[in-house]
């Protein structure tokens, strides 16, 4: 679903969802082949931006006869903070939350986020998005992580009464 995000797929310089599943991953991003010569640093940029989706422990799904299947999907959105706003966090932050704003909702069907994939029925149903956490790296991680920033989506789906 997520790969089929219009915004999504523009976010990761995908020409379409099959490009768009490449960049992501289930649980948490691929560490490096074992003999790959390259940095960790070098390592974590080539990977974003990139999305990791993930299940709680206890809400990934559940499933009542009566009602239906319903659960909690969490998504980790990270890039790497823009050159030209590297030291602009405030307008670094608008810029991304825009970004996360148009993969989430879109408003427009002909280019559409989860909410308008997820009222086509041929995906689940969503009920709420929330945005759970925005964070930047923290200033001694950048030698080895970068400066990035990363956003967490939680993602509630399926049939609630």
């Amino acid at each position: 679903m997520l790969a089929n995000c219009a915004t999504f797929q523009t976010w990761v310089s995908a020409a379409n969802a099959t490009a768009a599943k490449s960049s992501i991953y289930y649980d948490a991003p691929p560490m490096p082949r074992s003999g790959e010569d390259t940095s960790v640093l070098s390592y974590n940029q080539s990977l974003r931006p990139f999305a990791v989706v993930w299940t709680g422990t206890s809400d990934g799904f559940t499933l009542n006869e009566m009602i239906g299947g319903s659960g909690v999907v969490y998504v980790r959105l990270e890039q790497d903070v823009p050159g030209a706003v590297l030291t602009n966090y405030e307008e670094a932050d608008r810029l991304f939350k825009n970004t996360i704003g148009g993969i989430i909702h879109s408003g427009d069907t002909d280019n559409p986020g989860l909410w308008e994939l997820s009222l086509t029925r041929q995906y689940a149903q969503i009920t709420q998005i929330q945005l759970a956490a925005l964070y930047h790296t923290a200033e001694d991680e950048y030698d080895t992580y970068g400066n990035a920033q990363a956003a967490e989506l939680a993602i509630r789906w399926g049939v609630t009464r």
